[in-house]
């Protein structure tokens, strides 16, 4: 099976698996929310938990594609969309980071902070890259021709 272009426009398969990594460590942070008594509950707050996660969830899925894209036809206006997004998650992961849950047991909130900590990884790796691509691309094009 071939793989498509998407996929194939990733500088490395660590790249390929960039934003799927954030959106398991979204996920796992779901079960982490969920289990907790005070946070897994439903709430009339109009930021909460489970509704940043659902957010962020959503917006790494939109993103995940459009990411290969950009790395296949780098432009400046997809660069400031998924830049954008980037900035998003940025401050949702923030949010999370600084709401551990309360009165949780020691190793969860570990493991809450652990993931937190792997998101924000993941999402400063993912604007580092692409800024990283428009700017090696802007190089090459900026090159005069070699003389023969």
């Amino acid at each position: 099976m071939m793989p498509s272009p998407v996929l194939a426009a990733y500088p490395s398969p660590q790249m390929a698996q960039l934003l799927p990594g954030a959106q398991r460590e979204v996920a796992e942070l779901g079960r982490l929310i969920a289990s907790s008594p005070t946070l897994g509950a439903p709430s009339a707050q109009p930021v909460n938990h489970k509704g940043v996660l659902e957010v962020a969830d959503a917006l790494l899925q939109a993103a995940s594609p459009a990411l290969g894209f950009f790395f296949a036809y780098p432009t400046q206006r997809l660069w400031k969309v998924l830049d954008g997004f980037a900035e998003d998650a940025a401050r949702m992961t923030e949010w999370l980071a600084e709401r551990p849950p309360p009165n949780a047991e020691e190793p969860r909130v570990a493991k809450y902070r652990a993931c937190c900590e792997r998101l924000q990884t993941a999402i400063h790796d993912w604007r580092l890259s692409i800024q990283l691509e428009l700017t090696a691309r802007e190089i090459e094009e900026d090159q005069p021709e070699m003389l023969h």
